[in-house]
């Protein structure tokens, strides 16, 4: 009888880089692995230069819906997030909000749960600005090691100056009312004509997704960030 080989899952790219990162750091991974290992390993021969910029001893955290993916042993407020995409606009989520539950949705922003999706895309628009505010606080609060297999882009990117996202409250646009139709499940964001977010708000799915069009984000706010290409 032929012994059988074990599946390899090769889809998840983000469960991949997060073990490169442990990889390239000696740090046990945290959870149940069960993605290549070989590209993996070839993912952290990409990290060479990333101990020159972050030069911790960190140890993985990531399971159980952690808000952080890795955290310094030696000091527990320095963090580290590992986001990853595989398309031209690197779509990217914020970090816990990224993708909550209608009821998650609500509890956060303190809506009333019996509201409707119709109400939450009303909630949205008049108060995109507020909102990602939120988000960027989710997903900029620790540095950011960025990977992008369709474009091979890896940056280390630091958050120096907060986005006033108040001030942009009358420049931000919905695809949806550029097209002059209604929300139905994706709407993007965009300011001055540049795709920088996209909601979807699924009538299928119990899920309030917001993902940023990562690579168009820093292009617009550069001046914001720190980035450096590695």
């Amino acid at each position: 009888m032929a012994a059988t080989t074990k599946k390899v899952l090769t889809e998840d790219l983000g469960k991949m880089f997060e073990m490169a990162i442990c990889l390239n750091y000696e740090t046990p991974y945290d959870g149940t692995y069960k993605y290549s290992l070989a590209e993996a390993q070839s993912l952290k021969n990409r990290l060479s230069n990333l101990k020159k910029v972050f030069n911790y001893n960190l140890r993985h955290c990531a399971s159980r819906g952690s808000k952080y993916d890795f955290e310094c042993v030696d000091d527990p407020s320095i963090h580290l997030s590992a986001k990853t995409s595989k398309n031209k606009t690197g779509k990217v989520c914020p970090q816990v909000l990224g993708q909550p539950s209608r009821k998650k949705f609500c509890e956060f922003f303190a809506l009333d749960q019996c509201i409707d999706l119709d109400q939450i895309k009303l909630f949205i628009s008049n108060n995109i600005a507020n909102l990602l505010q939120v988000y960027s606080a989710h997903t900029f609060d620790c540095p950011i090691l960025y990977y992008n297999k369709h474009s091979d882009v890896l940056a280390f990117i630091v958050l120096k100056e907060e986005i006033n996202w108040l001030s942009y409250t009358n420049s931000i646009n919905f695809s949806h009312n550029i097209k002059k139709k209604l929300w139905n499940e994706s709407s993007s964001i965009s300011i001055n004509g540049v795709n920088i977010g996209e909601f979807q708000v699924h009538n299928n799915r119990d899920c309030i997704k917001f993902r940023w069009a990562f690579e168009n984000l820093l292009a617009v706010f550069g001046q914001h960030f720190t980035i450096v290409a590695l």
